[in-house]
């Protein structure tokens, strides 16, 4: 599938990197309006890892996460930036589970745009 169609051209700022991702599983927020489905893209915003601290915030679409040869779409719940982790749950609250990632050679996108 081509993902670089165009159809999120018009969301992107200049001079930032952004991929798209399509989704594998459902991620769901409990919140209908955000819910991303499987199947759907989401327009991804890298973040610098420089802005990790003051970005890693709750986003209503989630983040990608891309670590250790996997991709992870999830919210993140805690970063320490000293130890370099971030703290992520499963979108879909019927399944749990807190998951912890060191942030060596680790990637993240912050979900701007979802199109199913």
């Amino acid at each position: 599938m081509n993902y670089d169609s165009g159809v999120f051209d018009q969301f992107k700022e200049p001079g930032r990197n952004y991929q798209i991702f399509e989704a594998t599983t459902e991620g769901m927020n409990a919140a209908a309006l955000y819910d991303v489905k499987q199947k759907d893209l989401m327009l991804c915003r890298e973040l610098n890892p420089a802005d990790w601290e003051k970005e890693l915030k709750k986003n209503k679409r989630g983040f990608v996460i891309v670590a250790n040869n996997q991709i992870f779409h999830r919210d993140i719940t805690g970063y320490d930036p000293v130890k370099k982790i971030i703290s992520c749950e499963s979108r879909n609250k019927e399944k749990s589970g807190i998951l912890q990632l060191k942030l060596e050679y680790t990637q993240i996108f912050e979900v701007e745009k979802v199109s199913g």
